[in-house]
C-alpha cells in the first residue's frame, strides 16, 4: 500500500503512466487491421496456425514441415488467443502490444533504478525516448517477435540489478532469461553476461558471497531449464537437422563463413549499417551519443557506476556484431539494445545536468521531432485473397502425394509471376535451392497472370477452377532450372489486387 500511495503522490510517475496509456490506445487501433504489413508477419501467422492445425504444440511447422528457425513462445501465445476466440489479426498482434507496454514500464523502472530516488522524472523521460523509436512503434503494432525480445532483455537487466539488493530477484532473472530464449534468441543471457562481468570484475569477495546464495543457484537452474528445454526437445525429435538449422540461424549469420545470403558474403565492416540508428530514432541516438561523450569528457563519475558500464558494454557489443556480421542483417536488430540505452540516457542526462527538467524536455523534443515520421503500417486488404488461397490450399493438397512438392504462382508488384511455398499447406515444399527437374508439378495459379505463367511453365492440365485461382499441372520450360530464380522472398498474398 505504501508503494501505491507513493506512486499516486508522485506526478512524474503519473505522467509516465499517462503517456503509456495514450501510446497503448494509439497502438491498439491497428489490432484488427486486415491483412499483413510484413512478410515476417505472414510467417508468424503460418507458424501459429500450424500449431492449431496439427495439434502439435511442441514443434513449429511451416507448410507441413518442421520449422526450426524460431522458438515457440509467441506462437504459443498467438495460438492460445486464437483458440479463445480472437481473430487471427488480434491474436497475432495482442502479444507484441503487451510486450511493448511491458517494455515501456521496465524502461521507466530501470531509469529510476539507475538514478535512485533523486529524480523521479527520469521515468517519463525514458518512456518518451522509447516512444520516439520508429522501429519500436512499428513492431509494437505488428505480429513480429522483436518487442517480446526487448521485454525479456530489459527484464533480465533490471532483475539482475535488483538482485544486488534483494537476492530473491535472481529467480526472476532466471525466468526472464529463459523465457527470452523461448521468445526468439538468448539475447537476455548475453546482456546478463556483459552486465554481470562489469558488476563483479575484480570483486572476488562479493563473487564468493554470491555463489553461496541459494537464490542465485535457483535462478541459474530456472534459466538453464527454460533455455535448454526447447533445443533439447527439438534435438531429440529431429536430431542433427535442428542442430544445423539453429546454428545457422542463431550463430553463423553473425560470424564467418556465411554464404548465399544476398550480396553479403564476407566478414568485415559494413558501413551502411552505421545508418541503422538514423533510420530509427535519429534524434534520440544523437542525444544518447552526447550523453556518453559528456560522461567521458566531463562527469566521469557517471561511468564509475558499473551498472551503466554493463548497459553501454552490451549496446556496444550488439552494435559491433551487427556492424561486422557476415549474414543477412536487418535494421530492426538494433531494437534489442535500444530500451536499455533509453534508460541509461534518461538517467545520465539527469545526473549530468543535476536538473530534473532536462531529461523530460529532451525526451519531449525527440518525441515531437519523430512524431511526424511515425510509420504508416502498409496493411493490405486481404479478405478475398486469403479466403481464396486458404480454401484452395486445402483442396490443393488432395492432388499431392505425401512428400511431393508443389508450386504457387501468384502476382506481385514488380514481379509478374512468383513461385512460392504453399500457404497453410500440409505437404512438402520446394526449397530455394531446389532444382526443377521433374517433368511436372501440381501448382496453384492466379488466372489473371496465366500469360506470364506460360512464359516459364507449360500448362499440362487444369485440375480445378476456383474463381480466379486455378489448380493445374505445369511443366518447367527449362529443365533443371533453379527454383531460386523465381523465388520471391518477400512474397505476401496481401499484395494481390
Amino acid at each position: 500500500m505504501r508503494g501505491i500511495k507513493k506512486f499516486i503522490r508522485q506526478p512524474a510517475y503519473l505522467v509516465a503512466l499517462f503517456f503509456i496509456l495514450l501510446y497503448a490506445l494509439w497502438s491498439s487501433e491497428t489490432l484488427q487491421s486486415p491483412g499483413f504489413a510484413r512478410y515476417d508477419e505472414f510467417l508468424t501467422l503460418a507458424r501459429t496456425r500450424s500449431m492449431l492445425e496439427t495439434g502439435d504444440f511442441f514443434a513449429v511447422y511451416y507448410n507441413g514441415e518442421p520449422n526450426m528457425n524460431k522458438p515457440p513462445l509467441q506462437y504459443w501465445m498467438g495460438a492460445g488467443l486464437i483458440r479463445l476466440g480472437l481473430s487471427e489479426e488480434r491474436g497475432l498482434r495482442f502479444s507484441p502490444l503487451m510486450f511493448g507496454l511491458g517494455t515501456f514500464i521496465l524502461c521507466a523502472l530501470l531509469a529510476c533504478q539507475l538514478r535512485g530516488e533523486e529524480d523521479p522524472w527520469v521515468a517519463p523521460a525514458a518512456v518518451g525516448f522509447l516512444g520516439s523509436s520508429l522501429l519500436f512503434a512499428e513492431h509494437m503494432r505488428t505480429g513480429m517477435l522483436e518487442t517480446g525480445l526487448c521485454f525479456f532483455v530489459v527484464a533480465a537487466i533490471y532483475s539482475l540489478f535488483r538482485a544486488l539488493e534483494r537476492p530473491g530477484w535472481w529467480i526472476v532473472w532466471g525466468f526472464a532469461c529463459g523465457l527470452g530464449a523461448l521468445q526468439k534468441a538468448p539475447m537476455a543471457i548475453l546482456a546478463s553476461l556483459v552486465c554481470f562481468s562489469t558488476l563483479y570484475w575484480g570483486k572476488a569477495d562479493k563473487l564468493r558471497q554470491l555463489v553461496r546464495r541459494r537464490t542465485f543457484w535457483a535462478g541459474i537452474v530456472v534459466q538453464g531449464a527454460l533455455t535448454g528445454f526447447w533445443p533439447l526437445l527439438q534435438t531429440m525429435r529431429f536430431g542433427s537437422d535442428y542442430l544445423e538449422t539453429s546454428a545457422k540461424e542463431g550463430f553463423h549469420r553473425f560470424t564467418l563463413g556465411v554464404r548465399d545470403h544476398g550480396n553479403v558474403e564476407d566478414f568485415g565492416p559494413h558501413l551502411d549499417r552505421l545508418l541503422f540508428p538514423i533510420q530509427d530514432a535519429s534524434m534520440f541516438w544523437v542525444v544518447c551519443a552526447f550523453t556518453v561523450l559528456s560522461a567521458l569528457l566531463w562527469k566521469r563519475e557517471l561511468l564509475r557506476d558499473r551498472r551503466v558500464l554493463g548497459i553501454i558494454g552490451f549496446a556496444a557489443l550488439g552494435f559491433l556484431i551487427v556492424f561486422l556480421a557476415a549474414g543477412p542483417i536487418h535494421h530492426r536488430y538494433i531494437l534489442v539494445f535500444t530500451p536499455p540505452m533509453v534508460a541509461f540516457t534518461a538517467a545520465g542526462l539527469s545526473q549530468l545536468s543535476d536538473r530534473a527538467w532536462v531529461a523530460p524536455a529532451m525526451a519531449f523534443f525527440c518525441l515531437t521531432y519523430q512524431s511526424s515520421r511515425l510509420p504508416e503500417i502498409p496493411y493490405k486488404e486481404s479478405s478475398r485473397t486469403r479466403q481464396y488461397l486458404r480454401a484452395v490450399s486445402q483442396i490443393y493438397v488432395e492432388y499431392l502425394k505425401p512428400g511431393e512438392p508443389g508450386l504457387t504462382l501468384v502476382p506481385r508488384f514488380q514481379t509478374p509471376v512468383v513461385v512460392s511455398e504453399i500457404p497453410f499447406g500440409k505437404q512438402s515444399i520446394i526449397r530455394r535451392s531446389h532444382v526443377l527437374d521433374r517433368p511436372s508439378y501440381p501448382a496453384i495459379v492466379y488466372y489473371p497472370v496465366m500469360d506470364e505463367v506460360e512464359k516459364q511453365f507449360e500448362i499440362l492440365e487444369v485440375k480445378r477452377r476456383l474463381g480466379e485461382v486455378w489448380i493445374v499441372v505445369v511443366s518447367p520450360r527449362r529443365k533443371g532450372q533453379l527454383f531460386g530464380e523465381f523465388y520471391q522472398p518477400r512474397w505476401d498474398t496481401e499484395y494481390l489486387d
